[in-house]
């Protein structure tokens, strides 16, 4: 079962995950992110070269917006994907979307009706099956993996409200001002909770009073009566050890930064985070010089693999990762080793897919980019 860990950190909130292994994975949130803001922009210029626009979203703001097809001058609601940081600027998308707590709801979609990848085939049938039971969809939805957990009547109540957002924005940007916020969503804190199934979640706990209270009234109170019974959510007060202290923190911190993660079997890995991409080198450690039989380097590689998947999810990295596993003789050892990486790979929440096995016996992956790597955040 996981705890949800939220206390200060360098002026921000940070959200830490914990089971009975560890750490999972450590989310910072507060300042001054736009993320899911909705805003009235007007294309400033097109830069067909870079097959793009330049949108302004304030007097001094401006954000990138991959398309040249819209005329300059134009009006139109975006949605940042991305905060600008330095001279970088925001990235934008016109495929608005509008999330809640069981449902996102998009503009446009290829299909009417998406899954999380964490729903079941059999809770996929029984959502179609309550679908038909209830008024058609205005707009493409995606079921989000706690929609299971609810009663339909409270997610159809959910998407019928943010349907009503997205119809006035798109019936009212054209009569606002240009720069307008036309939507801003929840608190960052209260969607990283939703990223949560409350099937894993046992405690959500916190040493602030006022992220108590934002937690309760945003996200406690309008649990399911099952879960909300379940999931305890505590305030934490002790003035002789802090709560940090309490989860050992900094401790939790410094090994999801330290180069080399050991393994139970004696035996580590290597991680190297660079611009360009992430290498991972994986090492027999105590065992080397043992003359090891390919049966216990293939459980050694097995080991690695459920341990790299955690450490991609702790550290979150992303983009091209190269994983140099112990060099194994056979191909059945080695097709076994990518059915474990590939299976341990699952359990991620932002995908990461297996490209190829080189002739090298490197192991190419690539993990889609969703916020800053903990590196990013911590420093």
């Amino acid at each position: 079962m996981i705890r949800a860990i939220i206390t200060g950190y360098k002026d921000k909130r940070l959200l830490a995950l914990k089971d009975e292994e560890g750490f999972l994975s450590f989310k910072l949130s507060g300042g001054s992110s736009l993320i899911g803001s909705i805003i009235n922009g007007r294309v400033d210029k097109r830069a067909e070269n870079l097959n793009a626009c330049f949108v302004r979203l304030s007097a001094q703001e401006y954000g990138y917006l991959p398309t040249s097809e819209i005329k300059a001058q134009t009006t139109l609601p975006v949605q940042i994907v991305k905060d600008g940081r330095g001279d970088k600027k925001y990235l934008l998308t016109r495929q608005l979307s509008i999330a809640g707590r069981y449902t996102v709801i998009f503009k446009e979609a290829d299909k009417p009706v998406l899954f999380s990848k964490r729903i079941s085939s059999e809770g996929k049938q029984r959502i179609l099956e309550e679908l038909k039971d209830t008024e058609p969809l205005s707009y493409p939805v995606l079921f989000r993996a706690n929609c299971g957990r609810a009663d339909f009547f409270q997610v159809s109540e959910e998407m019928r409200e943010l349907s009503g957002i997205m119809d006035s924005i798109l019936k009212l940007y054209d009569k606002r001002p240009d720069y307008s916020v036309l939507y801003s969503p929840k608190d960052e804190l209260i969607r990283d909770l939703y990223d949560i199934e409350y099937d894993r979640l046992s405690e959500v706990i916190t040493d602030s009073e006022e992220v108590y209270e934002l937690v309760k009234r945003e996200y406690h109170d309008s649990l399911p009566e099952e879960y909300r019974n379940r999931i305890r959510l505590t305030l934490y007060r002790d003035e002789l050890l802090p709560l940090s202290g309490l989860v050992n923190l900094k401790a939790g911190l410094e090994r999801a930064r330290d180069k080399r993660v050991w393994l139970k079997s004696g035996s580590y890995i290597i991680i190297e985070q660079t611009e360009a991409l992430v290498s991972i080198d994986v090492n027999s450690g105590k065992n080397e010089g043992k003359g090891l039989r390919e049966d216990v380097i293939l459980r050694i590689n097995e080991e690695a693999a459920e341990e790299i998947a955690r450490q991609l999810r702790l550290r979150n990295l992303s983009g091209i990762i190269i994983i140099d596993f112990i060099n194994m003789k056979t191909r059945e050892n080695n097709e076994k080793l990518i059915r474990s990486l590939k299976k341990a790979l699952k359990t991620l929440e932002t995908k990461a897919v297996f490209m190829d096995m080189t002739k090298l016996g490197l192991v190419e992956l690539t993990r889609k980019r969703e916020g800053k790597s903990l590196e990013e955040m911590v420093w």
